[in-house]
């Protein structure tokens, strides 16, 4: 049985975005940019996280690093992060 105690996501990759491939891809990259927020979430939440173009933009150019990094911008602009991490994260 899955751990109830924390967020859950789903993934929403349009086939506007490119071919299976392309956005299997995209949504392993999504998968480990949300892992790397999970333990600075607040509670038990279930997320759906949409791709649109701009995000294939964003991985061509930043990699996996720039997507964290707007991951962890929508995440605060949300007002999901505990404000434990989120203090951490200014310091």
């Amino acid at each position: 049985m899955a751990d109830a105690g924390g967020p859950r996501v789903g993934f929403s990759v349009s086939k506007r975005l490119g071919t299976a491939v392309e956005r299997n891809r995209i949504k392993r990259i999504l998968r480990e940019a949300f892992h790397a927020h999970g333990e600075s979430l607040r509670g038990n939440m279930d997320l759906v996280l949409i791709a649109r173009g701009p995000l294939v933009e964003l991985l061509e150019t930043g990699g996996l690093a720039a997507v964290k990094e707007k991951m962890t911008e929508v995440f605060r602009k949300g007002a999901l992060v505990s404000p434990r991490e989120d203090r951490r994260a200014s310091s």
